[in-house]
């Protein structure tokens, strides 16, 4: 976990005294050795210490008070997001879709990037405006056609 680490990399901290408010951060300054922490045998703990910078003041970041801080360890720009619940995996471990097009689902290989708790970037196989089928069911076939289902608004 430490090699990605480093000076620059942004982060967010919440929680706290935060409540629901985000504040951004990034990494200015490591300690250059890691401090080997309390544990025996394979639940030894070592722990670096880092120090973050924030842009703007927070006033309601309070000394002592214990926060998350989450490091953007990658980011992808205007990337096609997907939920995970739509690709599926051959037995060859290669990545796919069942995507719409003119009312009749088409299977398309697509190349997977990043991922965060939802969602799953997909770096080629899939246009921006694409619609794609969740959860398809394993009897789905090539040119087979379907009826798009708008989803509950979840206001």
């Amino acid at each position: 976990m430490f090699s990605k680490v480093f000076i620059g990399q942004d982060a967010i901290i919440t929680g706290g005294t935060l409540g629901t408010e985000k504040v951004k951060a990034r990494v200015v300054r490591m300690d250059p050795v890691a401090h080997n922490q309390s544990g025996n045998g394979q639940d030894k703990v070592a722990t670096i210490t880092v120090y973050l910078s924030t842009d703007a003041p927070a006033q309601k970041l309070i000394p002592g008070v214990n926060v998350d801080v989450d490091l953007i360890d990658q980011r992808a720009l205007l990337a096609i997001q997907i939920p995970y619940d739509a690709v599926s995996h051959n037995q060859q471990g290669e990545s796919f879709v069942w995507k719409v097009t003119e009312d009749k689902a088409h299977l398309a290989k697509v190349e997977t990037g990043i991922k965060d708790e939802r969602n799953i970037e997909i770096k080629s196989g899939l246009q921006q405006g694409d619609t794609v089928i969740l959860s398809p069911s394993e009897e789905l076939q090539e040119g087979q056609p379907v009826r798009i289902t708008p989803q509950p608004s979840s206001n």
